[in-house]
């Protein structure tokens, strides 16, 4: 199991610092494009798989996984995209800006939308994220 980790830690790492170098426009897309995929064609499969892994009913799974992960994802996206727009003032003589920049973190939740509410403000700023879900051992690289 260690060795699981260990590689999934790595392969978070190495997929920062390209995902880091994206500008936060594309960061952006890809997570409106997640939100449109998950509220059209996987909508059913998120449901399913909450109900089975969580213990849900369909209405349960509807709220918690569906409608609120697909929220977070382009909330998250639309506030982190308004957030790179708002840069500090200049003054004669210089320029002043503001970077996000990602680092890695490692975090563990139960939920599917605790982990998505907690994780994709930081995701789509640049940073590298290792998520242990549910008793199963899950490890999924976020980037």
């Amino acid at each position: 199991m260690q060795e699981l980790i260990n590689k999934a830690i790595l392969a978070s790492v190495a997929a920062r610092r390209e995902w880091d170098l994206k500008p936060v426009q594309d960061r952006a897309q890809v997570l409106f494009k997640a939100a449109d995929v998950i509220s059209g064609p996987k909508r059913a499969e998120i449901l399913a798989k909450t109900m089975i892994g969580q213990g849900k009913t369909v209405v349960q799974a509807e709220i918690d996984a569906a409608a609120e992960l697909i929220d977070f994802f382009r909330f998250n996206a639309k506030h982190a995209v308004e957030l790179q727009r708002q840069q500090p003032l200049d003054a004669d003589g210089s320029t002043n800006t503001m970077l996000y920049r990602g680092l890695e973190v490692r975090t563990a939740h139960t939920l599917v939308t605790v982990m998505c509410r907690d994780q994709l403000a930081p995701i789509n700023v640049g940073f590298a994220l290792l998520e242990k879900t549910q008793a199963r051992i899950c490890l999924i690289v976020l980037v």
